[in-house]
C-alpha cells in the first residue's frame, strides 16, 4: 500500500518530502551529481538558477570533496 505524503508547511518540525515533489528533487539531484549546478537543461517546476549561485554551489561541492 502506497501512502501519498502531502506537503506540510511547518517551520518547527521536519517532515518527509511531499510525494508530488519527489520527482523534481530526483531530477535536480541528477543534474547536481553530474556537476550541472546551473540546471542548464532546466527542470520542470524549478526556477532557473542564478549563475552566481550555481558557481558558488559548484565551488562548495569541490571543497567538500577534498
Amino acid at each position: 500500500m502506497i501512502i501519498e505524503q502531502l506537503a506540510i508547511k511547518d517551520e518547527e518540525s521536519a517532515h518527509p518530502i511531499a510525494s508530488n515533489w519527489r520527482p523534481i528533487f530526483r531530477e535536480v539531484v541528477k543534474f547536481f551529481a553530474k556537476g550541472d549546478f546551473a540546471l542548464s537543461k532546466g527542470v520542470s517546476g524549478v526556477a532557473p538558477v542564478d549563475p552566481d549561485i550555481a558557481s558558488q554551489n559548484r565551488e562548495s561541492g569541490i571543497m567538500a570533496n577534498h
